[in-house]
């Protein structure tokens, strides 16, 4: 389970990072994948400070998923926390990105809610160290001599 957990992770940030760069250099791109229209925008350079800035943003987010993916991937505890906050701020932002009317971003909702969910499994704890061995042993008791 943690390594489909750090493959689909790495897969993700890969598209992200891809989809970043993609949005990025070309506004094009970035209208269409906004759905919008140069006459949403005052110039051409605002349009391309946008489409800049925010295919920065995916490239960011697409570069944490790889980096936490490698940490997942090698067993890193450190992997198991960042994953989980990372997921948890993604959920809270697309959360709010549906509330604001963009329907679309229930795909990355469900995504990163179910990679929480299988966070807080128990062979994913345990594999980070996150809980104890289920074997659990008592400490012996001394008897009083009388």
């Amino acid at each position: 389970m943690v390594t489909a957990i750090g493959r689909l992770r790495l897969l993700v940030g890969i598209l992200v990072t891809g989809l970043g760069l993609f949005m990025a250099t070309s506004t094009t791109a970035y209208l269409e994948l906004m759905d919008e229209s140069l006459s949403d925008y005052g110039s051409q350079v605002e349009l391309a400070y946008y489409s800049s800035f925010t295919g920065a943003i995916f490239v960011i987010q697409g570069v944490v998923g790889i980096i936490i993916a490698i940490g997942i991937l090698g067993g890193k505890k450190w992997a198991w926390m960042a994953n989980v906050v990372f997921s948890t701020v993604l959920v809270v932002i697309f959360i709010s990105d549906i509330a604001l009317g963009e329907v679309r971003e229930i795909i990355g909702l469900i995504f990163n809610a179910f990679l929480l969910g299988c966070m807080f499994t128990t062979p994913v704890k345990l594999y980070f160290g996150r809980i104890g061995s289920t074997l659990t042993t008592a400490a012996p008791t001394s008897i009083p001599r009388a």
